[in-house]
């Protein structure tokens, strides 16, 4: 469970470092959120397992939840999110997969995968400030499965 007193560490896996650059833009100005960034699903493997330079968890702490894109070079958000189902010690952690694509068809095999939520990925900042929102309410909730698309 998350400590309310502490910002939320929010694992972003994300290949584009513009939309990176966004994510991490809209997210401070959330006192709540601190995002930790890795490239790609393998990265994330590795950051989660605390191999090689993530080593270190001081400066790289277990997320309290995951955002991660769909489409990724090395592994995807779907791949990775079926390894991390895999994972007991992970079984607790949230993810939510991100894409530009709302395609029905990627929606549904991310939450087939175990993606416990899809977010169409905003075309603007005030549209990432929004969907820190969505996020937030939909982490305080605690809801099973969500499905939704923003503008």
């Amino acid at each position: 469970m998350h400590d309310k007193s502490t910002p939320r560490k929010v694992l972003l896996i994300e290949d584009s470092d513009d939309d990176a650059y966004f994510f991490t833009r809209a997210a401070k100005e959330k006192p709540t959120v601190k995002v930790l960034r890795v490239e790609n699903g393998e990265e994330a493997k590795r950051y989660l397992l605390g191999e090689g330079r993530f080593a270190d968890r001081a400066e790289h702490p277990l997320p309290d939840v995951i955002v991660s894109d769909l489409k990724m070079p090395h592994c995807s958000g779907t791949e990775f999110v079926k390894w991390l189902r895999t994972r007991p010690e992970f079984a607790k952690l949230s993810v939510t997969i991100v894409s530009s694509s709302n395609v029905q068809q990627d929606m549904r095999a991310s939450l087939d995968a175990g993606a416990d939520a899809y977010l169409v990925k905003p075309s603007s900042l005030p549209g990432y400030k929004h969907f820190w929102e969505s996020l937030e309410k939909f982490w305080s909730h605690k809801k099973s499965t969500v499905a939704a698309a923003l503008p």
